[in-house]
């Protein structure tokens, strides 16, 4: 099957600037065929995208009915579209929403990184390591692990990473990164 986004200008919410954003994704058969044979033996034909099109000329305007494709498992373009990604025409890739104002793209694997490095810990010692967790009804599903995760947030306004420990259960921060000490500290 090949993998198809519709996509239209719309303003990055952060910068104004337009760009391509992925309004919707959708699959047609392999078998479509192209100058150079069937579209799943001939990915990112431009006879694939006039196809897809061609079908769909009649619901969208001129401005909205326009098309790319993508690969499923990455295989080309670098990353699998979803709706809200953004489609970079120069480098001809795939990428995801930025995520926040802060954060920039590298340029070598076109990913949105924070101005803070992203935690190298993100486990801890779980002080319940052992007990019987169980589901509502009262019957033991397992066992807590010795290791829990930490619930990794970005804070755009405060520019910091901070974590709930999982254990806890609890909708608020119980940790804020230290980036110089690589350490969670307790808040």
């Amino acid at each position: 099957m090949a993998h198809f986004a519709r996509l239209q200008k719309k303003p990055n919410p952060f910068t104004s600037e337009l760009e391509w954003t992925v309004q919707e994704c959708i699959v047609i058969p392999n078998d479509v065929p192209t100058a150079a044979g069937p579209l799943g033996e001939n990915d990112m034909h431009v006879d694939g995208e006039t196809h897809v099109k061609n079908l769909y000329k009649h619901m969208y305007s001129e401005e909205e009915n326009v098309w790319k494709q993508y690969s499923y498992n990455r295989n080309f373009r670098t990353n699998s579209a979803a709706d809200g990604s953004v489609y970079l025409e120069a480098a001809d890739k795939f990428i995801g929403a930025q995520p926040f104002a802060s954060w920039h793209l590298t340029n070598d694997t076109f990913e949105w990184v924070a101005p803070i490095t992203y935690p190298t810990v993100d486990t801890y010692d779980n002080p319940l390591a052992g007990q019987d967790i169980t589901d509502d009804e009262g019957k033991v599903i397992g066992t807590e692990p010795a290791q829990a995760p930490y619930y990794i947030h970005w804070d755009e306004a405060q520019q910091k990473w901070f974590s709930t420990a999982s254990h806890l259960r609890i909708n608020e921060y119980t940790h804020e990164w230290d980036p110089s000490a690589l350490q969670w500290n307790a808040v």
